[in-house]
């Protein structure tokens, strides 16, 4: 006898239920974008680089945005834990980790000196 998954899309895909994955998925991934605000304009890369057996391992999801220290205030507002910004490849670099420990970063241009962090 099999032990029920933990992650609710985790134990879809190992069933091979890929309508219903998509379903579950599409519906706790808008439930999450709604929760950390992500809005319409905003540039995302998926950097996906394991094969899905691991929750939250090589995975990360980079955002490009005008302002990631406003962003980084909006969401810690929200009651989102979120990393403190600092400055890397010549950008403000936040993150925020969802439900299933992906990384979520979000970048915006600066000419801050590198490695510089963030002070409110």
């Amino acid at each position: 006898m099999s032990t029920p998954s933990a992650n609710p899309n985790k134990a879809l895909w190992e069933k091979g239920d890929f309508t219903r994955i998509a379903s579950t998925m599409r519906e706790s991934g808008e439930a999450f974008v709604g929760r950390i605000g992500l809005r319409q304009g905003m540039r995302g890369l998926d950097l996906g680089c394991g094969d899905g057996t691991k929750v939250g391992i090589g995975v990360s999801i980079c955002f490009i945005c005008d302002d990631a220290l406003a962003f980084d205030r909006e969401v810690v507002a929200r009651g989102v834990a979120a990393s403190r910004p600092l400055v890397g490849n010549r950008m403000w670099v936040t993150s925020v980790t969802d439900p299933d420990g992906y990384a979520l970063e979000f970048e915006s241009p600066t000419d801050v000196p590198e490695k510089t962090p963030f002070t409110s």
